[in-house]
């Protein structure tokens, strides 16, 4: 292959890399844009503190020991003090001489998640809550006994995420500069168990913007309504569990007015409606409508998804109480 032969090829090549990295981003978008965010799926990672549970305890008041419950913030949102709830069960407080308000316990500072400082993870926060001390008061008739010892932990949490939207002066111009309107989005979601994913745009027609987008929960835990402190009932239940309260907002300037299906109790303003949502099987998608005004040019406007919620989450270990001497 002669020389000029070989330039040719590698210019062929060169534009076929180059089309085909502008058609990656999706929609169209020729724009190569950062995750603001820390990655991840989980909030309180929670585990029992080694050593804190005995094994075995002695009965008779023979021995004490101070559970102590160890929780690390892997998620993006810092949690507020007071916001952090634990709850130990698997037991009677009395008998190992504790009163029920002595089995929970709140954490009374912030705790903080984690986030990117130029372009560095930051560490998550942790601490232990710790019990008062706990002692078998009483003898007993069998060689050992074993009890389920479980910590329940009930937390607020947040899930933000920030995608890219289209907008066009003629929604029907085949001029995808800028952006394409029909199709997948760039949308990224901050490390949370509950994550927002799968943007995607319709055309809808001059003056109109509709798009949808899903919410997942990841984890084994509970979702429950924000502000009710996981305080579940026989006769609550359908109204707190797997309920989340959500806002999305949208550019500013492009003063519309946002409708979107499967919310609740909704509260609009310019660009932006709120109201809760119910999750099915721990997912659920939102479609929105906005009508627009005046739009001047070509661009990709931003949309902002935020979460609200209560998470439970429980841990258990084995109790091994054995008579003494």
């Amino acid at each position: 292959m002669n020389k000029m032969n070989i330039l040719l090829l590698v210019s062929a090549l060169s534009i076929v890399l180059l089309l085909s990295g502008c058609n990656s981003s999706g929609g169209g978008s020729t724009a190569k844009r950062d995750n603001p965010y820390v990655s991840g799926t989980e909030g309180l990672s929670v585990s029992f503190e080694p050593n804190s549970i005995p094994n075995p305890a002695l009965d008779n008041g023979q021995s004490s020991f101070q559970v102590a419950v160890h929780l690390m913030n892997k998620g993006s949102f810092t949690i507020p003090a007071g916001k952090i709830k634990v709850s130990l069960s698997g037991f009677s407080p009395q008998v190992f001489g504790v009163t029920n308000d002595q089995i929970v316990k709140r954490y009374d500072a912030d705790l903080n998640g984690v986030s990117k400082i130029n372009g560095q993870q930051t560490s998550p926060g942790q601490v232990d809550v710790v019990f008062p001390k706990f002692s078998y008061k009483y003898p007993l008739s069998s060689d050992s006994i074993v009890l389920n010892l479980v910590a329940d932990i009930c937390y607020y949490y947040e899930s933000h995420a920030v995608g890219y939207l289209c907008v066009k002066k003629n929604p029907y111009s085949t001029d995808n500069t800028v952006c394409t309107i029909a199709g997948q989005k760039q949308i990224y979601s901050s490390a949370a168990p509950i994550q927002i994913s799968d943007l995607n745009e319709e055309l809808s027609g001059s003056k109109k913007l509709s798009f949808s987008f899903k919410i997942s929960q990841s984890g084994n835990g509970i979702v429950y309504k924000p502000g009710s402190d996981c305080d579940v009932t026989s006769s609550n239940m359908y109204d707190i569990q797997n309920k989340v309260f959500i806002t999305i907002t949208t550019a500013p300037d492009l003063k519309g007015t946002i409708k979107c299906s499967s919310l609740t109790d909704t509260k609009q303003g310019q660009g932006t409606i709120s109201g809760y949502l119910t999750l099915y099987n721990k997912n659920a998608i939102v479609s929105c409508t906005e009508d627009l005004s005046d739009v001047a040019s070509d661009f990709e406007p931003q949309v902002f998804v935020n979460v609200t919620y209560d998470y439970d989450t429980t841990i258990s270990s084995p109790l091994v109480i054995k008579k003494s001497e």
